[in-house]
């Protein structure tokens, strides 16, 4: 029947050596024939689609962007709450939280450069 595949990232290909090299062969033999089996492939970002259009040679129009989503209730926490926490936990005013599996070092590379930026434009 018709398939659907969700592609998360391509760090397989993009920085091979944040991964065991089993996982790395593992999915240079299987994912890109399950690309090319599928009818479509969903995305989290439009970065991702772009790396499979590239190195993947994935037509566009088979690829979906799907962003990944929060429930309703992750709501910004009112400032007196927030003052709070960073007390008890000894945060300074302006913190990254960063919750990753193995890009730890590349995301923490890219983001560094756009720190600034983002902390000057912060609402919070």
């Amino acid at each position: 029947g018709p398939t659907v595949i969700t592609v998360h990232d391509l760090s397989c290909w993009a920085i091979p050596e944040t991964h065991p090299p089993a996982r790395v062969a593992y999915m240079h033999k299987h994912l890109p024939k399950a690309l090319e089996q599928a009818q479509k492939i969903i995305v989290v970002s439009n970065h991702v689609k772009g790396e499979l259009i590239k190195w993947m040679n994935i037509s566009s129009e088979k690829i979906r962007v799907v962003h990944n989503g929060l429930a309703s209730t992750f709501q910004p926490v009112p400032l007196d709450s927030r003052k709070v926490l960073l007390k008890n936990y000894h945060l300074p005013e302006k913190y990254f939280l960063y919750k990753s599996f193995v890009h730890l070092f590349f995301s923490f590379s890219s983001f560094a450069i756009a720190q600034d930026d983002i902390f000057e434009k912060s609402t919070y």
